[in-house]
């Protein structure tokens, strides 16, 4: 695995993060389970979103993804200290046309434990596409425009590491099949 700093401080890749046999598993398993359509705030908005997606709570894989990750993720955001992955992970599906247009990724609290998701944390699991890059915003000017200061193209394996409070979008894909898989990384006070 490698870390290569594509905005410093604000985000970043992990090349390798996952074995392709590995990627080709979580596939295989989401396949197993219902996808929906994703929804924004609850509601199915298919002008900002119209992938598919599957919740799934899994302690054991955010723990042990947590491990293999953790040398390398911020250690302090916003004041607050690394703790872990959320156990609740998202994987995302994009067929041919489908997108998510640009947004902003919404933290996750715990109230027992006073916990707050500041990063996500985004797994790459298949390559074999055309478009489904995700586009970084600096603001909403450049939304508008439609003018990205950084594009990343899936690469299998690969986890893409960002603040939540940065614009992206998951642009359309073209051909083939984009699968992900999604989580936040937990801080506390």
């Amino acid at each position: 695995m490698t870390k290569e700093e594509l905005d410093p401080g604000k985000i970043f890749l992990l090349r390798d993060f996952l074995s392709n046999d590995e990627c080709a598993a979580l596939i295989r398993r989401s396949e197993g389970l219902t996808y929906e359509v994703g929804t924004v705030g609850g509601m199915v908005a298919e002008g900002i979103r119209n992938n598919e997606r599957v919740l799934v709570d899994d302690t054991p894989l955010a723990d042990a993804l947590f491990r293999r990750a953790v040398h390398c993720l911020p250690q302090v955001v916003d004041h607050r200290r690394l703790v872990r992955f959320n156990e609740r992970w998202r994987f995302y599906r994009y067929r041919p046309g489908q997108t998510f247009r640009p947004h902003r990724d919404g933290s996750y609290m715990t109230l027992e434990t006073y916990e707050k998701s500041e990063v996500t944390f985004l797994i790459y699991l298949n390559d074999n596409l055309t478009g489904g890059e995700t586009r970084f915003f600096e603001d909403m000017d450049q939304v508008a425009r439609r003018s990205p200061y950084l594009t990343v193209t899936p690469t299998t394996g690969a986890a893409l590491v960002f603040l939540h409070a940065i614009w992206h979008e998951g642009a359309v894909v073209e051909s083939g099949e984009k699968y992900v898989l999604r989580t936040d990384v937990m801080y506390k006070l």
